[in-house]
C-alpha cells in the first residue's frame, strides 16, 4: 500500500513529553460543565486513580497566537487529573 507523501509532512514538530506541567495547559470555554459532566469527570478521576492514565493528553502549541498550550484532546482527563492533584501529565505536544 502506497502512502501519499504529502500526508506524512507536517509544518510543525510533534513530541511526547512524559512530565508536562498541568498548570500550563489551557482549554477553551467549558461548554459541557453540567452536573452530569462533573459526575463523569469524578468517575474518570476514580478510574485513573485505580488504573493510571492510559492515554496522554494532546496539547497544541504550534500556533501560539491561537493555541498556546491548548488541550486539543483529553479535556475530561485533564479535569480528572486536576481533581486527583496531579502536577504533571504525559502529553503529545505540537510546536514549531
Amino acid at each position: 500500500m502506497d502512502t501519499d507523501p504529502a500526508l506524512l509532512e507536517l509544518d510543525y514538530s510533534v513530541w511526547y513529553v512524559p512530565h508536562y506541567p498541568i498548570y500550563a495547559i489551557t482549554h477553551g470555554k467549558d461548554q459541557h460543565d453540567t452536573a452530569k459532566q462533573r459526575i463523569i469527570r469524578a468517575a474518570l478521576a476514580v478510574d485513573i486513580g485505580l488504573n493510571g492514565l492510559l492515554n496522554p493528553i494532546i496539547v497544541w502549541n504550534h500556533e501560539p497566537e491561537r493555541f498556546d498550550h491548548y488541550c486539543h484532546l483529553g479535556q475530561n482527563r485533564l479535569h480528572a487529573l486536576r481533581i486527583l492533584g496531579w502536577k504533571t501529565v504525559p502529553v503529545i505536544a505540537t510546536g514549531k
